[in-house]
């Protein structure tokens, strides 16, 4: 009887310990899937943040033809404090009213003092008001007039009217050809250039689109005209965010935003990423194999590992210098300042190097994400049951054909997710491009792989730094982007490791 309970004492002890150790699965179990749900829920609240602090869904929909409408000029012979205002930047083909250079004093009648505006009317603005908004403006000084000259005279410099151009506001206030314009509203000009930025200081500060007063002298005598210099002409506007888009994702950055992209920094992204997957996959890949199927235990393989483990926590910024040093100057091998030469004395010759170039930003981010992939990768391999190794082994297979046949195939689950997910922090550094020399403007797109470039985080960087209104919109628009991309190559990750898993 004493044995019986002695033997049931230790089962009871085992299924106690098990409970626990189900308790303490379920409970570790929990506390992963809490951890994902609150990383979705920031990332959920990261991507809201961007789209309402950085206003992206307005920016997105108000694709209204402004991209060509608007840029900022600042008047320099102004004294004081310079007036902002909006000018038309180009011609627009689909609108024949509106002139390069003429100056934008209204939409909808509520005033614009900066291009933003165009921009906050407009997105502000319903269907109704956007299928016949009124846009008042001032045509440029040519139009306005027709041609103005500045002559040196005893008396001073005086503002001529050579030729009046026809069903101009100046023809149609009935001014003649050799009339010199005395003043504007009141304020003494000198040069033809000051005709137009009077007219503008008056119609900006006090709005209203009644006739401006031009004092007038005529043949000695000098009189008042006003004339009618805001004109008006009714645009249709519609909000298309895929329009919006594609007109972000296909033209190349501007100090305007309403006429800046990011081609180039998506091209150069793409290009830096998909030269240092080619680069680091295959030495990634071959370096865990050699490490953990071929090499011997020993000190040597010991001072690898762990100099390999340390190089994955080195902080970006010192592979910047290093790919500064190694790739883009190659100031390791110069012939007089070298390190190599310093230190042996011999007259190594100087080898040129890349300079700031994609190849050379894509070797830096190589440096950069190897060491995790060789650790991905090992610990992909290490997931391979010794079993089949062994029974590979015996049937006659090679060491080399063991790994190509068997262990890799089922390792490569586990090296592509690895991979992707150092490419994925690679694609958002900033640091070691930024000391590598990475271009901030670059407005045209990599012709190989020695051309400058920029990228996408750099370009971000930039636009968050400049002080135009509605550059927080496009680094708004530019990180949901990299986000995208980024998710996407999670999903990628994802994809791959279903796909190519095997089981035994």
């Amino acid at each position: 009887m004493s044995e019986t309970q002695g033997f049931g004492q230790p089962q009871n002890n085992f299924k106690r310990k098990l409970k626990i150790r189900e308790q303490i699965g379920k409970l570790f179990q929990s506390l992963t899937f809490l951890s994902v749900l609150i990383g979705l829920l920031a990332l959920g609240a990261l991507l809201v943040n961007v789209m309402t602090n950085g206003r992206l869904l307005e920016a997105m929909h108000s694709f209204v033809q402004t991209h060509q409408v608007t840029m900022s000029l600042r008047p320099a012979t102004l004294e004081g404090d310079p007036i902002m205002f909006a000018r038309v930047a180009k011609e627009l083909a689909e609108n024949t009213t509106l002139k390069k250079g003429d100056a934008i004093v209204a939409i909808m009648g509520n005033k614009v003092s900066r291009p933003g505006e165009v921009w906050e009317q407009l997105i502000e603005a319903n269907a109704s008001e956007l299928a016949h908004a009124e846009l008042h403006y001032i045509p440029n000084l040519d139009r306005l007039f027709g041609e103005l000259k500045s002559v040196r005279t005893d008396e001073g410099r005086l503002v001529i009217l050579e030729e009046i151009l026809p069903n101009s506001p100046a023809n149609q206030a009935d001014l003649l050809p050799k009339d010199v314009i005395l003043a504007v509203a009141g304020v003494p000009v000198e040069r033809a250039s000051h005709v137009f930025e009077q007219i503008l200081i008056h119609k900006l500060t006090d709005l209203n689109f009644g006739p401006i007063e031009l004092t007038i002298n005529r043949q000695g005598d000098n009189f008042i005209i006003p004339i009618n210099v805001i004109q008006t002409t009714v645009n249709a506007y519609e909000k298309n965010m895929f329009a919006a888009l594609w007109f972000f994702a296909t033209n190349f950055g501007s100090r305007y935003p309403e006429a800046a992209g990011i081609v180039s920094a998506l091209v150069g992204s793409v290009l830096v990423i998909l030269l240092t997957a080619l680069i680091a996959l295959p030495l990634g890949v071959a370096a865990a194999i050699y490490l953990e199927e071929y090499a011997r235990q020993g000190l040597v393989s010991n001072f690898i590992n762990v100099n390999i483990s340390n190089l994955a926590g080195v902080p970006s910024v010192v592979y910047g210098i290093i790919g500064l040093e190694l790739f883009a100057r190659a100031q390791v091998l110069n012939e007089t300042t070298g390190f190599i030469n310093q230190l042996t004395g011999w007259q190594i010759p100087a080898i040129e190097g890349f300079g700031r170039s994609i190849l050379s930003g894509s070797l830096t981010l190589t440096l950069l994400v190897l060491p995790i992939i060789i650790i991905n990768a090992r610990e992909a391999l290490k997931a391979v049951p010794q079993s089949m190794r062994e029974a590979a082994f015996g049937v006659g297979a090679t060491q080399w054909q063991v790994v190509r046949h068997h262990v890799l195939p089922y390792a490569l689950p586990g090296i592509f997710t690895g991979v992707i997910l150092s490419i994925s922090r690679a694609i958002g550094e900033t640091a070691p491009l930024l000391l590598l020399g990475a271009s901030v403007f670059v407005p045209f797109l990599p012709e190989s792989i020695f051309s400058v470039f920029t990228v996408m985080p750099i370009q971000i960087w930039s636009w968050t730094g400049e002080p135009q209104d509605g550059m927080e919109n496009l680094a708004a628009a530019a990180i949901f982007v990299l986000l995208f991309i980024m998710l996407l190559l999670n999903a990628t990750a994802i994809f791959l490791r279903n796909r190519f898993q095997m089981r035994w």
